[in-house]
C-alpha cells in the first residue's frame, strides 16, 4: 500500500509498522550490547527509528499537519479559512492535504543528514539493576538535548523497564551519562518524559 494514498490519521501507523518491525531486529542486540552486530543496515534501521520517535509525538504531528495547511492555504492549494468551497473541490483538497502530509511526515522521519550523524554518534547502552523505579512509558519515550550537533549533545531512549540507549556526541558524554548515579539518571529520564 502507497503511504501517499492514506488518509492523515492512518499515515503514521502504516509507515511506522515498517520502521518498528525493522527496529525490532536490532533491539535484542542493543539488549545483549552486541554492538558489533549491528552492521550498516541494522544501525540505519535503529537510527530511522529513533529520529522517528521525535517525530511522531501527538505534537510534532500536529506542528507538521498545521505548518502544510498554512503552506498549502499561502500558495493558495487551500482557499482561506473564511472562503466556502464546493463539496468536490473540498475532496480534491483533502485527497492532496493527505498526500503531501504523508511524504512529507516520511522526508521528515527519514532526514539522511540528521540519520548520519546519528548513526556516527556513540552508541551505548545503560543497564540499571536493584532499582527502586523503572523507566516510565509515553507519546515522548525518548529524551534528547537541544539538538544533536553539540559536543554534549545526547539521545536516550529507554529499551526496557531496566535499560537505556544512549547515543553521545562525544566519549566525554558518553562517560557522563554512565557516571550518573542510577537514582540521578532514572529520575531525569523519567522526569523529562512525564512533562
Amino acid at each position: 500500500m502507497k503511504v501517499g494514498a492514506l488518509p492523515c490519521w492512518r499515515v503514521a501507523p502504516v509507515l511506522m509498522a515498517g520502521i518498528d518491525n525493522n527496529a525490532a531486529r536490532v533491539l535484542p542486540l542493543l539488549l545483549d550490547r552486541k554492538f558489533h552486530a549491528l552492521h550498516s543496515t541494522l544501525r540505519t534501521a535503529w537510527a530511522v527509528f529513533v529520529v522517528a520517535l521525535g517525530r511522531r509525538t501527538p505534537e510534532s504531528m500536529a506542528r507538521l499537519r498545521v505548518g502544510l495547511r498554512s503552506v498549502m492555504e499561502e500558495y493558495r492549494v487551500f482557499p482561506a479559512p473564511d472562503t466556502a468551497a464546493s463539496p468536490e473541490a473540498e475532496a480534491t483538497r483533502r485527497v492532496l492535504f493527505q498526500q503531501e502530509y504523508a511524504m512529507l511526515f516520511q522526508n521528515v522521519i527519514t532526514s539522511e543528514r540528521i540519520g548520519t550523524h546519528l548513526i556516527n554518534m556513540r552508541w551505548s547502552v545503560a543497564r540499571f539493576v536493584k532499582t527502586k523505579h523503572s523507566f516510565l512509558t509515553s507519546d515522548r519515550p525518548f529524551v534528547m538535548t537541544n539538538g544533536i550537533g553539540h559536543d554534549n549533545s545526547h539521545i536516550a531512549v529507554p529499551i526496557s523497564p531496566t535499560t537505556c540507549f544512549i547515543a553521545a556526541a562525544t566519549e566525554a558524554e558518553e562517560r557522563r551519562l554512565h557516571s550518573l548515579s542510577t537514582a540521578d539518571f532514572m529520575f531525569q529520564m523519567n522526569d523529562r518524559m512525564a512533562r
